[in-house]
Order: C-alpha cells, then sequence, then structure tokens
C-alpha cells in the first residue's frame, strides 16, 4: 500500500513538473512562438512601423487562433449540457442507449428477417471500445445541433470585442495602442485569443500625434481576419466529443456526475456501470458468456450461462494469463471485479440475441450451437425490447 501510494505520488509530481517546465522553459517558449516571431522580424526587416505593424502582428495572432478559441468556446459550452444528459449519470439509461445502438447495428427488419448479427458481433469483441463508440456517438450529436448557436456568439463577442477595442482607443487622449490591447485583455474573449496577444506595445512605438482615423484600418483588418461563415459545421473535426467527455470527467463536482466506466467484463463483454474513475471493485450486468464466444471445455458448445449463474452453479473458467483454472469468486482478487451478483436491471436484448442467433453466435466465434437456450430467453421479442428501449431514448436517437 505504502508503496503504492510512493509510486502515485511521485508519477503527479512529475506530471506537474513538466506541466510546469511546458508553461515556463524558454526554449519551448521560443520554439512554440517560433513563426509568429519570423514574422514579427520579417515585417521589421520590410521596413514597416509604428500602427501598420501592430495591425499586422494583431491580425496574424487573429488569424491563427480565431479556430482554436471557437472551439475552446464550443467544447466549454457542450461540456456543461452534456453534464447534464441523464445518459452521463445514469448507468440504466445509457445501457438503453447502447442497446438502441446495437439494434442499428443489427438493422433487424420487423418481419424478424436476419439481421447483421456477424457486424454486431464484430464489434461487441471489444466492449469498452464500442461503449465508447456509443457515448462519443450520443456526445458528437449535442455538438452537431449546436454549433450554428455557437458560431453566431463566439463571431459576435469577438467582432464587438474588436469594435470596442477601436472606440476606446480612439477616445483615449493618450496611448491609444495601449487602450487598443487593454480592452481587448479585458474583453470575455478565449483564453487561447488572449495568450498570443502583445502584452505591451513597446514595439510599435507610439502614435498618438496622429489622427485617431488611422486605428479604423486596425479594426477593419482585424474583422476581416474572422471568417463569415454559412456552415461552421464544416470546422468539426469529429473529435470534440472526446475533448468534452475528458473535461467532464475532470471537472465533475462529485462521482455522480462523471460519466459511466467503460470497462468491460472479460468474461461476457458487459460494461461496467459504475462511474468513470471509481476506485472500487467494477461491477456489472453480467449477460449470456456465449456472446463473447465462451465456450464449455471439452466439448466446445456455446455457452448461454451469464455470470452470475455460473458462479450460483459453481462453474470454473480457465484463464489463459497463468493457464489456471479459477472460480468466480475469485473474481475480486483476479480482475478487480466484484462476485458476480444477480442482475438487478434486465439484459433483455442480450438475451433475445442468444436466442434468436444462437446458431449464428456460434459460427462466428467457430464454435458448437448447444439447443436448446434458456426458455425465459425466448420470451422476448423484437417489439417488446424496442418499447423497453424507448421509455428512456428518444424515437428520433
Amino acid at each position: 500500500l505504502h508503496r503504492g501510494t510512493y509510486c502515485y505520488l511521485t508519477s503527479k509530481l512529475i506530471q506537474l513538473q513538466q506541466k510546469w517546465d511546458d508553461d515556463h522553459d524558454p526554449t519551448k517558449h521560443i520554439e512554440k512562438n517560433r513563426h509568429r516571431l519570423w514574422t514579427f522580424f520579417s515585417n521589421i526587416v520590410l521596413g514597416i512601423r509604428n500602427i501598420k505593424l501592430f495591425e499586422l502582428e494583431l491580425a496574424n495572432q487573429l488569424n491563427n487562433t480565431w479556430k482554436e478559441g471557437f472551439f475552446e468556446i464550443l467544447i466549454q459550452d457542450r461540456k456543461t449540457d452534456v453534464a447534464k444528459q441523464q445518459w452521463i449519470r445514469n448507468s440504466d439509461i445509457l445501457l438503453d442507449y447502447i442497446d438502441n445502438e446495437k439494434l442499428k447495428v443489427l438493422n433487424e427488419s420487423e418481419d424478424g428477417s436476419l439481421g447483421n448479427i456477424k457486424q454486431l458481433l464484430m464489434e461487441l469483441k471489444s466492449g469498452s471500445s464500442f461503449y465508447e463508440k456509443c457515448v462519443n456517438k450520443l456526445t458528437q450529436k449535442e455538438v452537431n445541433k449546436s454549433v450554428d448557436r455557437i458560431w453566431n456568439f463566439f463571431n459576435e463577442s469577438l467582432i464587438h470585442a474588436i469594435e470596442e477595442a477601436g472606440k476606446q482607443a480612439k477616445d483615449s487622449p493618450k496611448n491609444c495602442l495601449d487602450a487598443f490591447l487593454k480592452t481587448l485583455h479585458e474583453k470575455n474573449l478565449p483564453s487561447s485569443i488572449k495568450s498570443r496577444l502583445p502584452l505591451t506595445t513597446n514595439a510599435y512605438g507610439s502614435v498618438d500625434d496622429q489622427p485617431r482615423h488611422i486605428l479604423d484600418s486596425v479594426v477593419d483588418k482585424l474583422k476581416s481576419v474572422v471568417p463569415n461563415l454559412t456552415s461552421p459545421t464544416l470546422l468539426l473535426q469529429g473529435n470534440e466529443s472526446t475533448e468534452i467527455l475528458k473535461g467532464i470527467r475532470e471537472d465533475a463536482p462529485n462521482n455522480e456526475a462523471k460519466p459511466r466506466c467503460n470497462h468491460a467484463c472479460r468474461l461476457c463483454g458487459a460494461p461496467c456501470f459504475k462511474h468513470a474513475g471509481h476506485s472500487d471493485y467494477h461491477d456489472f450486468y453480467h449477460q449470456p458468456a456465449g456472446l463473447m464466444g465462451s465456450r464449455w471445455n471439452g466439448t466446445n458448445l456455446i455457452a448461454h450461462e451469464t455470470c452470475h449463474e455460473h458462479h450460483t452453479r459453481k462453474d470454473q473458467f480457465f484463464l489463459h494469463d497463468d493457464q489456471k483454472w479459477h472460480g468466480y469468486d475469485e473474481f475480486p482478487a483476479l480482475f478487480n471485479y466484484s462476485v458476480p451478483a444477480y442482475p438487478s436491471r434486465g439484459i433483455h436484448i442480450s438475451e433475445y440475441l442468444m436466442h434468436k442467433y444462437h446458431e449464428e453466435i456460434a459460427e462466428f466465434y467457430g464454435i458448437k450451437p448447444n439447443p436448446p437456450v434458456p426458455a425465459a430467453y425466448c420470451e422476448h421479442t423484437l417489439n417488446s425490447i424496442k418499447e423497453d428501449i424507448r421509455k428512456n431514448v428518444p424515437q428520433e436517437i
């Protein structure tokens, strides 16, 4: 325990040291700003001075940072909204969304004709990846539906800040360039934009002896840098959901507000229903292990049972890691899992798949069918499953 605590604290201190070095290392700072410094000195060599140099420097920085600033606002806005969604903090509701996604992949028709079961099994082979895919898809939908609104807000706020900076500079009796910069720094602009703005105007000289209308060209130049997009969705890179979920995990006020854990049971593939980053045992609504290719030793027959049922029967499983047989009561020591318990939530879609596609699943894993499946599995229908899902998942999802 002491050794583990020591290693954890050492790792955290090293991370903090690296972050400090990244923020304060002069060499890294110069390297990071190499392009900006080169542009600045190139303009000096060309004889550009005073307000024109000030104008080009600000325009160059804004041109390099407006997109980053937009994504900063976008992610912060969507992070707040996504954190309020029930599927983030409620495992039962999230599992309904995941089951709905399984039906989409399966693409089974209402008449019961064969769906794309092989594709579904391919995706379910990594339960953790399928979980992440579903959560990222839900999050990205929240991004897509609001991108136009957020772009308009960002664009209007940035243009207003530029115009206000020009007004304050023109009204300033002296040090008008300082007034311009000071106003921009005081505005509620994204940090990725403000952090690249010059801190002083020493390099640009004074223009207080010139007519104030020369500042209009600065305002016009900066406004021209910000594009007037009609389809801001084209800016999206598709990875916004990853950043949003990362932010929610890091900034959640408590464990209940965190996304769910994405760890999948090694034997049956069911996702852990606890919050992300929990320190206690993983726990699952275990599903028929045959969905992950589990088979009976000696006969090679597909296994219908869940981990809980195997535990109740005192069955054993073979672990390739150590080439030994183990009982299901060893879950805590072997995997950091809770001992399998009877699921408090229905696993209807998993049981339905085991009944409906029993032979196809066995064929997919190269094992033998094992009829008949438990009678309870046969009670579920596609319509009844969809009705259950629709209690928590909107029709349009």
